[in-house]
């Protein structure tokens, strides 16, 4: 275990074992035998002055989702899903290279059209459920239970 020290004025602030240096919280529950919970991660990653020691950065958990999906690009993704059911998503960014007024926008990759119109249809699917439920026709065929219709 190697102590991280304030550069300012060379106080040891606390003990960090080498294994942990540049790990996420939960890789180091993983890799350790000893129990540190998020809390406790997140108390010492607090604790050290990272500005100025650079061990440790903190670090967001998961993917963000780009910036690209503009209303625009969202609404022509899913006119273009709504027109044909079956088309892929290079079709659709072969479509939006090819529209005048998307030149001079960022056109998104083929996953994030996938992820756009996945996400519309489950919208898409939500309202749908909603509405039969509310009407009251299809209610088995959605496996709803009956205490939430009534």
């Amino acid at each position: 275990m190697n102590p991280s020290f304030n550069l300012h004025n060379q106080i040891p602030i606390t003990q960090v074992p080498d294994s942990f240096l540049g790990l996420r919280p939960i890789q180091m529950n993983a890799t350790t035998n000893t129990d540190w919970t998020p809390d406790r991660v997140n108390r010492l990653l607090n604790s050290l002055d990272t500005a100025e020691t650079q061990v440790i950065t903190r670090r967001t958990r998961g993917g963000s989702k780009p910036t690209v999906s503009i209303p625009e690009i969202v609404q022509f993704v899913c006119q273009e899903k709504a027109k044909h059911k079956k088309i892929h998503g290079h079709q659709i960014r072969k479509a939006l290279e090819e529209q005048v007024m998307f030149r001079s926008l960022r056109i998104p990759s083929v996953s994030t059209i996938n992820r756009i119109a996945r996400d519309h249809e489950k919208e898409i699917d939500q309202l749908r459920i909603q509405y039969e439920v509310s009407v009251g026709c299809h209610v088995k065929s959605i496996n709803i239970p009956f205490s939430t219709v009534i």
